[in-house]
C-alpha cells in the first residue's frame, strides 16, 4: 500500500515490541527524522532499557518533537505508544504546533513479536511484556480514530509492512515555523479575596491540562450539552488557564456560537490564544479578567464554566460566585467543577508522597485557598440566588501515564520552595517517590471531583 504524508507531520508509530516499528523507521525516513524514545533513554540514563527513567526519556522525546514541528520538520516518534494518555500527548503536542498526526500502526501477530524479541537477548523484553502490549494494541486499535489523528494505517502482518511504500506532499504553508512556544509559567491573581495561584507550564504540565480537558469531554459531554453548550451558544470558560477546555468548548459550539476564555494570568492567556490558534479556531478568544470581574457584560452569556479555579479562591468564592451568577442571561447556566484534595488517595502509600500531599494543602490553606471547596458548590450557587439544577460528585482516577507527568503538587514546588514551604531536598525526595510510584503497574491517584449547575431565574 502507499501512504501519502503531508510534509511536515508527525507520524506515531504504534506497535508492541518486536513488530519492526526502528525498522521501518529506517527502511522509510532518514535517521534525524526519527525521535526514538530508546535513544532518548540511553541518552538520559546511559541504558536504552532503563524503565525507571521514563519521565526523563519522555520529557526528552517531547522537547524533540515540539522543536522539530515547530520548525516545519516531518518527524516520526519510534516507541509503543500503546497507552491513550501517551498519545494524546503527542497528538496534543502536534496540534499545538499547527501539523497533523498520523497513527502508523504494526499489529503483527504476537509469534512473530516473541521470535523478534528472543532474538535480541538480553536487549528484548520478557514474554510477559510481549503479552500485555499485544492486549493494550487490542484495546487501542477501536479507539484511536477518535484520538485526533488525522489518518490511521493499520499494518497487519509481515507482508503489508514489507509492500509500504512512502510519498510525501509538501502542506500548503507547511515551511513556515509555528508560533514560538510561550514562557513557561501560568499565574494569576484569584481576586480581591483569594491567593490566586501559580504554576509551572512545562510541557509535561500542558500535557496534563489536555489529559484533564479531554477526560472531561469524553466524562461531562452530555451534561455540558444539557445546560447549554450547544451549537450556536455564547460560553465563557471562567480561568480558562492554558486554554485547553476553551479550545473543546469552542468545538461543541460551532462557527455560530462564541467561547470567551477569562484568565488573570498573561503567560496562560499567551498559551490559550496559542492554542485557539493552533485549532484554527475563529469563535473563541481570550481576555483578562478575574473570577470576580470578567470583564464580560452582564447577561451576556448562555453558560459560564468554572473549573478547578475557586479553590483559588478561597474566602473570596462566594463574592466570585455572584459575579459570575449576573453574567448569564435569564435561564442560563452557571456550571461549576472544583475538587477536595483533603479526599484524594493513592493506589499504593509511599510516606514521601503522603508528606508531600499534605504539605502542598497547608502551604495551600495558608495562602487562604479552600482545599475541600468541592462540596459546596451548590450552596455557592444557592447563596448567589441561582437554582440549583444540578450536581453530582465522582472520583477520578489518574493512571500512571499521567501521574509521571507531574501534578499540582510537582508544578507547584517552584512556588512552595520561593515562600519557603520546600526546600531543594523536599522537592527531590517528593520527584524520587513520584517516581517509583510509577514504576508500579497499578499506580493511580483518586480524587473526589464535585459538579453543580445553577441556572438564572426568568
Amino acid at each position: 500500500m502507499s501512504l501519502r504524508l503531508s510534509d511536515p507531520c508527525l507520524v506515531v508509530l504504534i506497535g508492541a515490541s518486536g513488530s519492526g516499528k526502528s525498522s521501518l523507521a529506517r527502511r522509510h525516513f532518514g535517521a534525524s527524522e526519527v525521535v526514538s524514545s530508546d535513544l532518548c533513554r540511553a541518552l538520559v540514563a546511559g541504558d536504552e532499557i532503563a524503565r525507571d527513567a521514563d519521565e526523563d526519556t519522555f520529557a526528552v522525546v517531547h522537547a524533540i518533537c515540539s522543536a522539530r514541528l515547530r520548525g516545519g520538520l516531518l518527524t516520526v516518534l519510534d516507541a509503543t505508544n500503546l497507552h491513550a494518555a501517551s498519545r494524546r500527548a503527542v497528538v496534543g503536542l502536534a496540534r499545538d504546533h499547527g501539523r497533523p498526526a498520523v497513527a502508523l500502526v504494526l499489529d503483527l501477530p504476537e509469534a512473530v513479536c516473541q521470535e523478534r524479541n528472543r532474538a535480541r537477548g538480553e536487549r528484548g523484553v520478557g514474554p510477559h511484556v510481549v503479552r500485555h502490549q499485544q492486549r493494550l494494541l487490542r484495546r487501542a486499535i477501536p479507539e484511536l480514530r477518535e484520538e485526533g489523528f488525522a489518518e490511521v494505517v493499520l499494518l497487519e502482518d509481515a507482508a503489508a509492512v514489507e509492500a509500504l511504500r512512502v510519498e510525501r506532499a509538501a502542506r500548503p504553508g507547511g515551511d513556515a515555523p509555528a508560533p514560538p512556544q510561550q514562557p513557561r509559567q501560568v499565574a494569576a491573581d484569584a481576586g480581591e479575596g483569594g491567593p490566586g495561584y501559580a504554576l509551572d507550564l512545562t510541557a509535561a504540565e500542558r500535557t496534563r491540562y489536555r489529559f484533564m480537558a479531554q477526560r472531561a469531554v469524553r466524562l461531562e459531554g452530555d451534561r455540558w450539552r444539557r445546560h447549554g453548550v450547544v451549537p450556536g451558544a455564547r460560553v465563557a470558560d471562567v480561568g480558562c488557564g492554558p486554554g485547553e477546555v476553551l479550545v473543546e468548548l469552542a468545538r461543541l459550539v460551532g462557527d455560530a456560537g462564541a467561547v470567551v476564555g477569562v484568565e488573570p494570568g498573561a503567560e496562560a492567556r499567551a498559551a490559550a490564544a496559542e492554542a485557539i490558534a493552533a485549532a484554527g479556531l475563529a469563535n473563541a478568544e481570550v481576555i483578562d479578567g478575574r473570577a470576580d470581574a470578567t470583564g464580560l457584560a452582564p447577561g451576556s452569556q448562555d453558560v459560564v464554566m468554572v473549573r478547578l479555579v475557586l479553590f483559588h479562591v478561597g474566602a473570596g468564592a462566594q463574592a466570585a460566585v455572584d459575579h459570575l451568577a449576573t453574567r448569564m442571561r435569564p435561564g442560563g447556566h452557571l456550571y461549576l467543577v472544583d475538587v477536595d484534595v483533603t479526599g484524594v488517595r493513592m493506589s499504593r502509600d509511599d510516606p514521601d508522597i503522603l508528606e508531600g500531599a499534605e504539605r502542598y494543602r497547608e502551604f495551600q490553606r495558608r495562602r487562604g485557598c479552600d482545599v475541600a471547596i468541592g462540596p459546596r458548590l451548590g450552596s455557592l450557587l444557592l447563596a448567589a440566588g441561582l437554582d440549583l439544577v444540578d450536581r453530582d460528585a465522582v472520583i477520578h482516577i489518574v493512571p500512571r501515564e499521567v501521574l509521571a507527568l507531574g501534578g499540582a503538587l510537582a508544578a507547584s514546588q517552584r512556588e512552595m520552595r520561593a515562600a519557603g514551604a520546600a526546600t531543594e531536598e523536599d522537592v527531590m525526595r517528593w520527584t524520587d517517590a513520584r517516581r517509583r510510584m510509577v514504576e508500579n503497574p497499578d499506580a493511580a491517584m483518586f480524587i473526589p471531583s464535585y459538579i453543580a449547575v445553577g441556572r438564572r431565574p426568568g
